[in-house]
């Protein structure tokens, strides 16, 4: 195959987005007869698509360097703040400056046209991690007026989105996801290109992370897979996509799933050296394992996600507390309260510090934590941000022995919970609602409250949790009755029957291994020890 075909085969592939083709294709005529900036662009971005940031970057500097000499200056200025904005976006600041620079300069040169709206883009950056979000959006809103006078679509998509982020860092949530709305509906056109249209998804996923809106995070985490689905090549933004689709996985209950997901997204970060983002991957981890009651395997997670730069909280106090190490995990979470302040992880350790204060009976630290996040619900409005609230509020109200206003707030948060799908946290709510039920005397509410969410865990495999809702129904005025669920019920009825574990097992649908576990808990809390009693023992207790 000649130069010619080797180069008009990759400028076809790049045309339809078949990343690998076009990065091989457009390599091999490189090597032959130097690329010109245009087909060096396809080639950056082509290597960028495919994982090869260095690679990448070294490419787009050939292309500057080989466009300074030329008669577009603009052209260079897009090279050099390309290169700068990526640099910006890793981290480093400063040497991104210089190119911006670069870019500036070039621009003096050049008759009005879209690239002049690039250092308006980079300044609204700077003066986001500055802190100064207000002077941002102004920068924003002039790159994005540039872009629409000249039709550039990645500079209004970029600009828009910014314009989105900067309302956001500013208390504007409102103003802020419409126009995140504006610029994920600008580039699922296909107008912009694939690593604009990446790179905005994954930051209003983020966004969405940091107002705490669960609803569009479904629709556009949906919208990103099918997007990605597309181009089956690419392998850029796969780990931003994975995590935020594990997030909803244990935000929904879907464990095995996300662990699942999480096993080979760990073994393909590790082989490509990616510490910072197997950092994530094994804190992940770590919540679920904790979530399961699996400590242990917790802890060798939040060591690993360490290991790679990621700080593992505040999933690492709240197992503390799993572990019954109370004053640990509060003196961790008072550190934590002092150090983090930016949105999300702020509200992620509020809601942890009132479990954990409470639990180490600082109810008013505990109260000024659920205040703050009473003050955030007000800003954002969401069903995630009223759950958290509520069922921090109610859990307070609990300790502050007013089990009637606990009450109320707590079966909003349950509702709540339950609307997003959030079986974890609605069963744990159910839970509290118990103990106010119990406060209030009413130990029929307790059973029939604690028994949904022992079967909720059991479904889950939230183990430590069930058995907690089982101690905490010990000790109530009816520490003698049995406490089953549903499903175990429904074993114990057939047990009765005279049915062996695999003619339950195909009868109720369920694995041999749910039926072994529900007849130990018959057993158990009918505390017989052979088939022979458990009928006599259920119908002398009024279970048949």
């Amino acid at each position: 195959m000649s130069r010619v075909d080797r180069l008009d085969q990759g400028r076809k592939a790049y045309a339809k987005h078949e990343w690998r083709d076009a990065y091989a294709f457009l390599s091999f005529a490189d090597l032959e007869t130097p690329l010109g900036g245009v087909d060096l662009a396809m080639l950056a971005e082509s290597a960028f698509l495919l994982g090869s940031e260095t690679r990448s970057l070294e490419i787009l500097e050939r292309a500057y360097h080989l466009n300074t000499t030329g008669e577009l200056p603009s052209t260079a200025a897009r090279f050099a703040f390309w290169i700068g904005f990526r640099l910006q976006l890793a981290g480093d600041g400063t040497l991104g400056e210089v190119w911006h620079s670069r870019a500036r300069r070039h621009l003096e040169e050049c008759a009005p046209c879209a690239a002049h709206g690039l250092p308006f883009l980079a300044r609204g950056c700077s003066l986001m991690v500055a802190g100064d979000a207000s002077a941002a959006h102004v920068q924003f809103a002039k790159a994005f007026d540039i872009g629409t006078r000249y039709g550039d679509h990645d500079l209004t998509a970029l600009a828009r989105h910014y314009q989105g982020r900067a309302k956001l860092r500013s208390g504007q949530i409102a103003q802020g996801m419409a126009f995140l709305d504006e610029s994920v509906a600008a580039i699922s056109t296909g107008a912009s290109s694939s690593v604009v249209t990446g790179g905005i998804f994954c930051s209003a996923l983020d966004a969405c992370d940091e107002a705490m809106d669960i609803r569009r995070a479904d629709r556009w985490t949906s919208a990103f897979r099918q997007w990605r689905v597309t181009q089956p090549s690419m392998i850029a933004f796969r780990t931003e996509a994975l995590a935020h689709r594990v997030s909803l996985m244990l935000l929904r209950g879907a464990w095995r799933d996300a662990l699942d997901e999480l096993t080979t997204l760990i073994q393909w970060l590790d082989e490509r050296s990616d510490r910072p983002a197997a950092g994530l991957a094994y804190y992940q981890r770590g919540e679920l394992h904790r979530l399961r009651g699996e400590h242990d395997a917790a802890h060798a997670a939040y060591l690993e996600a360490l290991k790679r730069g990621h700080k593992p909280q505040p999933g690492l106090a709240q197992l503390l507390l799993a572990q019954g190490e109370i004053e640990s995990a509060a003196e961790e979470t008072r550190r934590l309260l002092a150090q983090t302040t930016l949105q999300p992880n702020r509200s992620r350790v509020l809601l942890a510090s009132v479990e954990i204060l409470l639990a180490a009976g600082d109810v008013s630290d505990a109260r000024a934590c659920a205040e703050e996040l009473s003050e955030l619900d007000a800003k954002l409005r969401t069903p995630l941000s009223y759950a958290t609230i509520t069922h921090a509020i109610g859990a307070v109200l609990l300790c502050e022995d007013k089990p009637q206003p606990s009450l109320v707030a707590l079966r909003d948060a349950m509702t709540t919970w339950n609307e997003i799908g959030a079986r974890y946290q609605a069963a744990r709510a159910r839970v509290l609602i118990a103990a106010a039920h119990r406060e209030l005397g009413d130990e029929a509410a307790v059973k029939s409250e604690l028994t949904a969410a022992a079967q909720s865990f059991d479904v889950l495999g939230a183990a430590a949790d069930r058995l907690h809702a089982e101690e905490f129904y010990r000790r109530g005025a009816n520490a003698d009755d049995p406490f089953l669920t549903a499903r175990q019920l429904d074993v114990l009825r057939l047990l009765a029957l005279g049915m062996s574990n695999l003619a339950i097992s195909e009868s109720l649908a369920l694995s041999a291994q749910a039926v072994a576990k529900d007849v130990t808990s018959v057993f158990y809390q009918l505390r017989v020890l052979t088939r022979e009693e458990v009928a006599k023992k259920a119908r002398d207790r009024g279970l048949l």
